[in-house]
């Protein structure tokens, strides 16, 4: 069954933004992103303490696969909340 997944807004932009910078360069690895990031959400709602910590205000994060994307994402008592999207090249990101 799985508990329920939610997006931050950051989160939502952080998506299209790299979405849209993927489709630009090639239509199709963006939607295996897209793909892949909606598998590693959906075991998320199976397994959601399936992640490491990411030494970021309590939050957990996880990869994309194939793409060098992580997903950092809070678990709550009612849900998981992903609460940001970045490549894996920068710096942790500060207060999520």
């Amino acid at each position: 069954m799985g508990v329920a997944v939610s997006f931050t807004l950051r989160a939502q932009r952080d998506l299209e933004d790299i979405g849209s910078f993927i489709l630009a360069r090639n239509r199709r690895a963006a939607h295996k992103f897209r793909f892949l990031v909606a598998m590693a959400v959906t075991r998320l709602a199976l397994y959601p303490y399936m992640g490491r910590s990411s030494g970021v205000s309590g939050a957990l994060e996880i990869g994309t696969g194939q793409y060098p994307y992580k997903i950092y994402y809070r678990v709550t008592a009612e849900h998981v909340e992903i609460l940001h999207v970045r490549h894996a090249s920068r710096n942790n990101p500060g207060p999520l």
